[in-house]
């Protein structure tokens, strides 16, 4: 069995504490806006989704940026395994982003805020598109879902039966890392 050790002057074993922080914070904010989908949370989905935006797009540009550290621990089909359910959070958590809020200027709906304010952007009402956008978001919603259980069953496996370093990284920064 593997040490449950890494090596604090390897950038390239563990991540940063800002990715960190992002990789957390996102993951919350995501649990929070898949529980509150419902017609009825509509004003504070939309509401949290239009601030935590401008987080998602910080966290998918950083990680695209900034790259993966390395998985030693991982035989080259499961460290491409890795890798490919990464880039499809990723590519799902783009998705949410851009289409959450194209649904309501699509269809000529005002934002509503956590029901204290709304706003509206003149825009020509397109149906077709809102609901391509809708369907879109819905798809890339639930394909995250599946994905981040995925992704949360590997780590506590890589933690709890493989006793290696995979989620210790995501725990515990290293100066300068990815």
């Amino acid at each position: 069995m593997a040490e449950r050790r890494i090596n604090p002057h390897d950038r390239f074993a563990g991540y940063s504490r800002q990715s960190i922080v992002l990789h957390w914070l996102s993951a919350a904010v995501i649990v929070v806006l898949y529980m509150n989908q419902s017609p009825n949370s509509a004003p504070f989905h939309i509401g949290l989704g239009l601030i935590a935006a401008p987080l998602f797009y910080w966290r998918v540009r950083t990680r695209f940026s900034r790259g993966y550290p390395r998985i030693t621990e991982l035989s080259l089909p499961f460290n491409l395994g890795a890798r490919l359910v990464m880039f499809a959070l990723l590519v799902c958590i783009f998705i949410l982003m851009v289409t959450g809020p194209l649904i309501p200027l699509l269809n000529g709906e005002p934002y509503r805020i956590f029901g204290w304010f709304s706003f509206t952007i003149p825009f020509p009402n397109m149906e077709n598109a809102a609901a391509i956008a809708e369907s879109a978001h819905a798809i890339a919603g639930h394909s995250l879902m599946i994905l981040f259980a995925l992704h949360m069953l590997d780590a506590l496996t890589h933690h709890f039966f493989d006793k290696d370093t995979i989620l210790v990284r995501m725990l515990r920064p290293i100066r300068n890392g990815k």
